[in-house]
């Protein structure tokens, strides 16, 4: 089913803002689509139904593949983040164009990985306020970024990792 013309610029924006947050956390884009998720295989964020982004999960490899120096606490909260990341960018966007069941999964997702890190549930709940102002805080620092992939995937539909990286050289470009 083909999305309405402000569905796709929203969903754009919520997948742009995804795949501009795992760029932030140091991991590298592999591919990014607002029109067929069932080819994204990649962890929490692969898919959801209406896009997703595909990229080097670090927490969907088994521990004992990671090297010895990894933090792997550092890597759930990255994670985290990034897994908030797509509502964040998609309400700054419009936050008329926001429906709570569209990022539900994404929600659960960081909810479950700030529950890993600390004790109770109110302590996580307090993580999460945290990880979503560091979110905001990010996806507003690099928000020329996030618009240039979501004008990009509403005019292709699809980028490749080499097609996201040539938007951040051309946005690192404007920027020196």
């Amino acid at each position: 089913m083909a999305l309405r013309p402000s569905q796709r610029e929203a969903t754009a924006y919520h997948e742009a803002g995804h795949a501009v947050m795992v760029h932030v956390e140091g991991y590298a884009v592999l591919a990014c689509t607002i029109e067929h998720p069932g080819e994204l295989q990649a962890g929490p964020i692969g898919g959801g139904m209406a896009g997703g982004v595909m990229w080097n999960n670090p927490l969907a490899v088994h521990a004992s593949e990671l090297p010895e120096d990894h933090d792997r606490p550092a890597a759930i909260r990255a994670v985290a983040r990034i897994a908030l990341a797509g509502e964040i960018a998609q309400r700054r966007y419009r936050a008329s164009s926001w429906r709570r069941h569209q990022g539900r999964t994404d929600r659960e997702t960081a909810a479950m990985l700030a529950l890993r890190l600390v004790q109770s549930g109110e302590q996580a709940a307090q993580l999460m306020v945290g990880l979503e102002a560091q979110v905001q805080d990010a996806l507003a620092t690099h928000w020329r970024l996030v618009e240039a992939v979501a004008a990009a995937l509403v005019r292709h539909g699809h980028l490749n990792g080499s097609a996201f990286a040539v938007l951040v050289d051309g946005v690192a470009g404007e920027n020196a």
